[in-house]
């Protein structure tokens, strides 16, 4: 069975530079409950960074037939909260799940309007706006109210019609989830990652095996491996909780390459890895904000899965995540 879905916006979620400042728009769905938020970024590259990067995830797709693209919904979800602002989405396959977390001190002058959550438009313009973001000028983001009652006489609405498969809704409940299952933890030197990214970039197999293997060895740091060609590389600035010699292979590896617009900026990668062929999480600490990479097991298994396979049983808790030195809206 699929549901349709109507979605309702103010406008087209945009960049608005002005000669002395920058305004970054999300429009929120009129047809859900109010949500909005006005705040100044203090870090605005960070932000255009972790934007854009899942402005990518929202945008790539590995492994879906063209009928199943068409159903598939694009719109991010966004939601406020006393303490942070979590923007979220899938990518039109399914097998990544992307999530950028600001969290209090990556703001000033901040503005409750509602906490709540939103569906919010991610068009050309907004990511076309975004490549225009500069350090030099100051930068606000506006998540825009939705509700019914901001439809005032004169003021234009885009209502946007999308079939939602039943599974796509499961997923995304399901990708939300916290569950406290064991994982083998990584602690990653972001240097030593745009290593391996770099070298990845650069080259896509065309024989088997195609994993990423990950060798752990207690007492020394980890090495990630390139198959087939058998590339070795030693992460001497990064550690692992392995307590014996273990082998972890990751498929779908290319899609760890939507982590380079955030590594510049990223202090350390606490990466979770549930085992081979299963799925992988990438948690990039951006200091006042994180950025959070989920791949499924691979790249043809996408996030709504099967129940009970593992794909989905686990996700970070993003207000468990840290601790937030300073709440996003006043008390």
């Amino acid at each position: 069975m699929n549901v349709e879905v109507v979605r309702r916006y103010l406008g087209a979620s945009d960049v608005d530079t002005a000669p002395a400042a920058t305004t970054v728009q999300l429009f929120g769905d009129v047809s859900r409950a109010p949500t909005g938020l006005r705040a100044r970024l203090l870090r605005p590259l960070v932000f255009r960074d972790a934007l854009l990067a899942l402005g990518a995830c929202v945008r790539s797709e590995l492994h879906v037939d063209d009928v199943e693209l068409a159903e598939r919904i694009l719109d991010p979800v966004v939601t406020v909260t006393a303490d942070a602002c979590y923007i979220e989405a899938l990518s039109l396959d399914a097998s990544t799940y992307a999530r950028a977390s600001l969290y209090g001190d990556a703001f000033s002058d901040r503005a409750h309007l509602h906490p709540g959550t939103t569906n919010v438009e991610f068009t050309p313009r907004l990511v076309a706006g975004l490549e225009r973001i500069r350090s030099g000028t100051p930068t606000s983001l506006d998540v825009l109210a939705g509700g019914i009652e901001l439809e005032v006489a004169g003021q234009v609405t885009t209502e946007t019609r999308v079939t939602l498969p039943d599974a796509w809704v499961e997923g995304f409940a399901r990708v939300q989830e916290a569950l406290a299952r064991p994982q083998r933890a990584l602690d990653l030197h972001p240097g030593d990652l745009v290593d391996v990214l770099a070298y990845l970039r650069g080259r896509r197999a065309q024989t088997s095996p195609r994993s990423l293997r990950v060798e752990l060895v207690p007492g020394a740091p980890p090495a990630f491996v390139v198959e087939p060609w058998e590339e070795r590389f030693e992460l001497a600035r990064s550690r692992h909780d392995a307590a014996a010699a273990e082998t972890i292979r990751l498929w779908g590896r290319r899609r760890l390459l939507l982590l380079e617009r955030v590594l510049p900026h990223t202090r350390r990668v606490h990466a979770r890895l549930e085992g081979s062929g299963r799925a992988s999480f990438w948690r990039c600490d951006l200091g006042d904000s994180e950025f959070l990479l989920a791949t499924s097991g691979w790249s043809a298994r996408d996030w709504p899965g099967r129940p009970g396979d593992g794909a989905l049983d686990v996700l970070f808790d993003p207000r468990g995540a840290r601790r937030v030195a300073r709440p996003l809206l006043p008390e």
